[in-house]
């Protein structure tokens, strides 16, 4: 099913131009965000860490419910302070 969104995300410009300039980042990037617009969140997440944006992904895995993961993205992402409060509410639940 992913290689299938996949595919149908090439018509997306972004990812066009992602791909004929060969910016494999760019390219993660616009399909993070075309999966978490189509509730693929935690792929999405995956993604964005993949490429470098742990906080992106933290703020996913947040919003997923996943503090865990939220609170180790945001200390990747050198977001200590909400890395501290996501743990808050994790130690909370």
């Amino acid at each position: 099913k992913a290689a299938e969104s996949c595919y149908a995300l090439l018509g997306d410009e972004k990812i066009r131009s992602g791909v004929a300039e060969g910016n494999q980042k760019k390219l993660l990037v616009a399909i993070a965000q075309r999966f978490d617009a189509a509730q693929r969140s935690e792929l999405a997440a995956q993604l964005y860490r993949k490429c470098g944006e742990a906080g992106k992904a933290g703020e996913i895995y947040a919003r997923l419910g996943k503090l865990e993961e939220a609170r180790q993205c945001m200390l990747d992402a050198g977001r200590k302070k909400d890395a501290d409060l996501i743990g808050g509410k994790a130690q909370a639940v």
